[in-house]
């Protein structure tokens, strides 16, 4: 059995709000050296100087998904293929999504 509040919050419910809030540092350092101080200052680090690589890795990985299948090296080429369509379209997950759904790898 549960108890939960019109939030969904069960155990606030039990304990009370929370008395001693300690401030949480979301800041951080990437490999190579860029750093970061919030999730928005992340977010403008990823589109700026990583965008390519952000484009490709989540392309992978909902490629995988979408196949029910780890990425072969005969996959490369359809991921590159992808990348490149999502580049010249402006890069929405809309576009990905559809871009996936339309590549032979997903299709055969």
């Amino acid at each position: 059995m549960s108890i939960s509040t019109p939030s969904g919050d069960g155990a606030r419910a039990i304990r009370g709000p929370a008395k001693y809030s300690l401030p949480v540092d979301v800041s951080g350092e990437l490999g190579n050296g860029e750093t970061f101080r919030d999730i928005v200052s992340f977010k403008e680090l990823l589109v700026k100087s990583h965008r390519h690589q952000f484009a490709r890795c989540l392309t992978e990985k909902l490629l995988t998904y979408s196949m029910g299948r780890t990425l072969e090296p005969a996959d490369t080429q359809h991921v590159d293929r992808i990348t490149a369509e999502l580049n010249r379209r402006g890069r929405g997950l809309r576009d990905l999504e559809l871009l996936i759904a339309e590549s032979d790898p997903f299709t055969r």
